[in-house]
């Protein structure tokens, strides 16, 4: 009886120190875009759940947010968005998900224990618990085709992805967050645009209802005034709205519904360069919608991988001893069990996964005309190329000498048409 004892019990010891073997974390954030990689960004701490207890990975949450109030900057905005965003803070809890599914991915199977008790309750000898015949038995699942690397490789894909979408967020709201700043700026200047332009009505105003009450001016000139007045009053009041909203549009990328801020500083006429359609193509192909391609066909691979690796049966190991009463005697058990791959050898998800890797070749092409199509839209439809006013009167008109145009005959309705164009 030693014998069988001393070896399940070195059995069950092997089964629960692989078990009980820590799977290192690793750190797969990708390395920041040049565009706001020197701010600041919002990344979760790593927990583990033997140093932290239960309730602090509820209660864990980014720094407090401190409303900025006097004049804001675009530095300023963009680091607070950046710390602070919703929808930036869950894509990165996305990358940290995707490290604990990797942590998953790599555990073994858990071994199984039980007892069973047989020939009970009999007659005569078998009596009671006479003939009982008690057994201790432990199995392990035995993963064949290679299955726990291929858990890995994949979990390790959706890893890199998950910071890829991490990533596109960033630059997404880094760029959003710029634009509305801007907005704002804007209507700043809208606002002071639209005060000067009250205050000039108000003056006119004052100037003709003296000139009214002196009677050089008629009282149809003040009328023209009023109207004016008003309608400068209309003007302001819209563009007060709308910088309102554009502040609270502002406001929301750090997750604010008040702004506090008094205005933001910036400048509307500082020349821009634009960069040209060859620059932009080299850029591009550092996007995350299209760099992040490679990594997808990574993990189209790895899911095939595994999909193929699920169609290999598993082993199923057992071992125990029983305890034979009725002879008490104590004997040694084995046992290995292996499902027959007769009708289920996963072939329907191995044919998803080989249509899912042949699918995502043109998607990658769709992707790269989604990126490419506003980029030119914005350099060559968004920034048209000055009309030349004078070609009408060039087709109307013919050149008699030095800067002297005549008509041409029966040209009469386009001399009107330049005629205007030039008043």
């Amino acid at each position: 009886m030693a014998k069988p004892m001393r070896l399940l019990s070195l059995l069950v010891f092997l089964a629960l120190l692989g078990a009980c073997t820590p799977s290192p974390l690793s750190d797969r954030w990708l390395p920041a875009r040049p565009l706001g990689r020197d701010l600041s960004t919002f990344r979760p701490p790593r927990i583990s759940e033997i140093e932290i207890p239960e309730a602090d990975l509820v209660t864990a949450q980014p720094a407090k947010l401190v409303e900025p109030t006097g004049e804001l900057r675009l530095a300023d905005a963009l680091s607070l968005a950046l710390m602070h965003n919703p929808d930036l803070s869950a894509a990165s809890y996305g990358v940290r998900m995707a490290e604990a599914r990797e942590i998953q991915a790599g555990l073994l199977p858990n071994p199984e224990i039980g007892v069973m008790v047989e020939r009970v309750g009999g007659q005569n000898e078998l009596r009671g618990v006479r003939g009982a015949e008690t057994s201790l038995r432990f199995s392990q699942l035995i993963e064949l085709g290679d299955k726990r690397t291929r858990r890995i490789d994949l979990a390790r894909a959706d890893q890199r992805l998950a910071a890829w979408d991490y990533e596109s967020t960033r630059l997404m709201l880094f760029a959003q967050t710029t634009k509305r700043f801007v907005d704002v700026l804007a209507a700043q200047e809208r606002v002071t645009l639209a005060q000067e332009n009250f205050k000039l009505a108000e003056q006119t105003l004052s100037i003709i209802a003296d000139r009214v009450k002196q009677g050089v001016a008629a009282p149809v000139e003040r009328d023209k005034a009023t109207v004016r007045l008003s309608t400068e009053r209309i003007v302001l009041a819209r563009a007060q709205r709308q910088l309102e909203s554009a502040r609270h549009q502002l406001a929301a990328t750090w997750g604010s519904s008040t702004p506090r801020f008094s205005s933001v500083n910036g400048e509307l006429d500082k020349p821009l360069m634009l960069p040209t359609l060859e620059a932009l193509s080299i850029a591009a192909s550092d996007h995350p919608r299209l760099a992040r391609w490679d990594d997808e066909m990574v993990q189209r691979r790895a899911a095939l991988e595994l999909a193929r690796a699920k169609g290999v049966p598993d082993l199923t190991a057992g071992a125990g001893v029983m305890h034979m009463n009725g002879m008490d005697e104590v004997v040694f058990m084995g046992q290995v069990m292996i499902p027959l791959p007769l009708f289920d050898r996963n072939q329907g998800a191995v044919l998803e996964a080989v249509y899912a890797s042949k699918a995502e070749r043109p998607n990658c092409s769709a992707r790269v005309a989604r990126v490419g199509l506003p980029r030119n839209k914005r350099l060559t439809g968004r920034i048209p190329h000055p009309p030349d006013r004078n070609a009408p009167c060039r087709e109307g008109f013919t050149r008699r000498g030095p800067g002297r145009l005549s008509q041409r005959e029966g040209d009469v309705p386009r001399r009107a048409r330049c005629a205007a164009d030039v008043r």
